[in-house]
């Protein structure tokens, strides 16, 4: 962290910096949770080696960026990096003969989970209408 500090220098501001670093970061994991969400046939190895691409296409993206390269907003290479990785784990996953197995099937299906209790689902709304709140009043 200390050898890095001085990069943040770079940015207009620490919330910029902390904003464009998640940008390059949570795209490839979303659209890996995404793949995995919408598709019971993307295996382990299709989604890891895909995140994994992802990942290093979204490093390459960013020094590309810092080094001058490439001049676009972070909020669009976001959706950029999202979409390069989920194609290429859908495109692994067509080129490998793996599949799913039925116990990682059964390990997110949601079907099988015990419902959440109503008691739960009333602290969580009333969590989220505190936050709400309290973004409108100090913002």
């Amino acid at each position: 962290a200390a050898i890095w500090a001085p990069a943040i220098d770079h940015f207009s501001g620490l919330f910029s910096y902390i904003q464009q670093g998640f940008a390059y970061v949570t795209a490839p994991l979303v659209a890996t949770f995404l793949a995995g969400y919408f598709s019971k046939r993307v295996s382990s190895g299709a989604a890891f080696k895909g995140t994994l691409i992802g990942h290093a296409f979204s490093l390459a993206w960013f020094l590309g960026t810092q080094l001058g390269y490439l001049n676009v907003h972070f909020t669009i290479v976001a959706g950029i990096l999202l979409l390069v990785t989920l194609i290429t784990i859908f495109t692994l996953q067509s080129l490998s003969a793996e599949s799913a197995s039925a116990e990682q099937i059964r390990s997110v299906d949601q079907s099988a989970t015990a419902a959440v209790p109503s008691q739960i689902k009333l602290i969580s709304a009333g969590l989220a209408l505190l936050t709400l709140v309290m973004v409108f009043v100090l913002r």
